[in-house]
């Protein structure tokens, strides 16, 4: 053990090498494994490391299967971007599989490993973001271009249903402004509401009224 971590050299069916910042060799027990060159158990010492990875290899599984399942496939120059690339996917599930525990727990429905990692990407790029407004020119618009990107703006495809943004994007407070939608539609944040104001950034219907602020709320409220 050097420095506070300790690395140990496992012979199973192949060597294995285990390193931990907590756990160490010690104490030693006994443990009973079959033996493919005598056919039959024999008893060997085992360092508690090994036998606390055993007991907890389950979970260590299930992680890997989950980081599996969406690997981030990028093949870049310099070999240590690699394992930035790791980090931030086992990060990723980690996260994911602490929000089911928490939402097992209170038994209320949880979302798929996908869509976690969607709304997770949607954050780190809008949260304190401006709103995108469809343009690929810079600079103050001239009268021509405003009336294209007023559109572009406020309207969406046909048939495409528009998704609330994550809750880190609501509430960031940057760049929510009230702009008129091409049709009326059902408030996002009651049921019974129908409007014809959007925010430019969220991109859903809100309530913007005297009697009815919904804007508001939605955007400083959880």
């Amino acid at each position: 053990m050097t420095s506070g971590m300790a690395i140990v050299k496992w012979y199973d069916n192949k060597a294995v090498l285990l390193a931990s910042s907590f756990i160490g060799p010690d104490p030693v027990d006994r443990c009973r494994r079959w033996s493919k060159e005598k056919m039959e158990y024999v008893e060997e010492d085992r360092p508690h490391i090994v036998k606390v990875y055993n007991n907890n290899v389950g979970g260590v599984d299930l992680a890997d299967t989950f980081a599996a399942r969406y690997r981030i496939e990028l093949r870049p120059r310099r070999w240590y971007m690699c394992i930035l690339y790791y980090l931030i996917n086992q990060s990723l599930v980690s996260g994911w599989l602490l929000y089911r525990r928490y939402l097992t727990q209170k038994q209320k429905k949880y979302m798929p490993l996908l869509d976690f990692r969607a709304q997770v990407a949607d954050a780190l790029i809008k949260v304190g973001k401006r709103a995108n407004l469809n343009s690929r020119k810079r600079g103050r618009p001239s009268s021509e271009e405003a009336p294209e990107r007023s559109q572009a703006a406020t309207s969406s495809p046909p048939g495409q249903r528009i998704i609330a943004p994550s809750v880190e994007v609501r509430l960031d407070r940057f760049d929510h402004f009230p702009i008129h939608a091409d049709k009326r539609g059902r408030c996002r944040a009651r049921k019974n509401g129908n409007t014809q104001m959007t925010c430019l950034k969220c991109r859903v219907l809100l309530c913007f009224t005297k009697d009815q602020n919904c804007f508001l709320d939605y955007h400083t409220k959880k």
